[in-house]
């Protein structure tokens, strides 16, 4: 998660969730005031690097 939030945090980020089971991933970004287009742009990116990090499901 940390390295997935290098270089995605704007000011207004103010906390960072990640929990897994099985093989659903559950992220939650908390925003200080209105979300703006950066702000959902980067939380897809740090979304896809959490998720490339973890193994593909198995048959």
């Amino acid at each position: 998660m940390q390295r997935a939030l290098l270089g995605a945090v704007s000011p207004r980020l103010r906390a960072v969730t990640c929990g897994w089971e099985g093989f659903e991933i559950t992220l939650r970004l908390v925003f200080d005031g209105e979300v703006v287009d950066q702000d959902f742009e980067d939380a897809g990116i740090v979304a896809a690097d959490v998720a490339a990090d973890f193994p593909a499901p198995g048959p």
